[in-house]
């Protein structure tokens, strides 16, 4: 149903308006984890007796931890402006509706085939006219205590198989 609403509405590019946000965020998101997870992992290393040895569980999920609680925070902002794309509603001939509101097909008003919010800049600058820059750190809480446990478990799953595999017979 949602998609042919968004195709009908805006055509085949509205499916993908916000593609380029999407990559905008989950890229850096990516190559933070990597990185501060690699760095946490080679830190806890050399404090451990003797350094330099194999990780714990426990020193994998903490490295883990540290990543996508970091990760989170620093592209909140980004994450904003990509939801707003993501979850607005198509605009009328009237008022802008909020989201609350039912979708287009619901109302007896025409919609418009114009989105509400255009792009990522667009989007950007109405969260800051709305909200302030404040704004763009709104659900930076919710969002860091999902990716940290998300992020410990998936790295700490990814290095005990790594371990296992080198350890078998398999390679």
């Amino acid at each position: 149903v949602a998609f042919r609403q968004v195709y009908s509405k805006e055509g085949f590019w509205g499916l993908y308006r916000s593609f380029p946000i999407t990559l905008a965020t989950n890229v850096p998101y990516g190559m933070i984890v990597v990185s501060v997870n690699e760095f946490l992992k080679s830190q806890l290393q050399k404090r451990q007796e003797p350094p330099n040895q194999k990780l714990s569980v426990s020193g994998y999920l903490l490295a883990g931890s540290g990543a996508g609680m970091l990760a989170a925070a620093i592209t909140t902002p980004l994450d904003r402006v990509k939801t707003r794309l993501q979850t607005q509603v198509s605009a009328f001939d009237g008022p802008r509706i909020s989201m609350q509101e039912l979708s287009c097909a619901t109302h007896e008003r025409r919609c418009e085939k114009t989105p509400a919010v255009r792009n990522w800049q667009h989007a950007l600058r109405l969260i800051v006219k709305e909200e302030g820059y404040a704004g763009l750190l709104r659900g930076m809480t919710p969002r860091v205590l999902t990716h940290t446990p998300s992020m410990a478990i998936s790295w700490t799953t990814y290095e005990a198989a790594k371990q296992y595999l080198e350890s078998s017979d398999y390679f």
